[in-house]
């Protein structure tokens, strides 16, 4: 049996943690939460299949690009209240699924998820 996706919020808006997370729940999904982008890397079973929504400030793209160089074939979604083109091309450049704005849609957020765990898959 494959174990169920696991979609992991890093994020250290605990209200943004609250929300995602009732929303894609209700949708049927597990969900993790990381506080930071070190507690994420210290304490996530990278093993376990998903995606994870990375903040898209600085720090989420630092930690997507870390993921890479340990060899994280995770997918990436980013999410950002203060982002900009050059950084979602930037992102997008990098490998990230998509790069999206909050507040995000809820129909954008599970196409988006789906998206990656497609690339999960494969």
């Amino acid at each position: 049996m494959t174990a169920a996706p696991i979609i992991r919020i890093v994020d250290d808006d605990p209200n943004i943690h609250d929300a995602l997370a009732y929303v894609l729940e209700n949708e049927g999904f597990i969900v993790r939460h990381y506080e930071s982008a070190e507690s994420f890397l210290i304490n996530d079973r990278p093993e376990d299949p998903g995606c994870a929504i990375l903040m898209g400030e600085m720090s989420g793209i630092v930690l997507h690009d870390r993921m890479k160089k340990l060899g994280s074939k995770l997918p990436c979604i980013f999410l950002s209240a203060h982002g900009d083109v050059a950084m979602a091309v930037d992102a997008i450049e990098a490998g990230a699924v998509t790069f999206l704005s909050k507040p995000v849609r809820t129909e954008k957020l599970l196409a988006a998820i789906e998206r990656a765990l497609t690339i999960a898959q494969s």
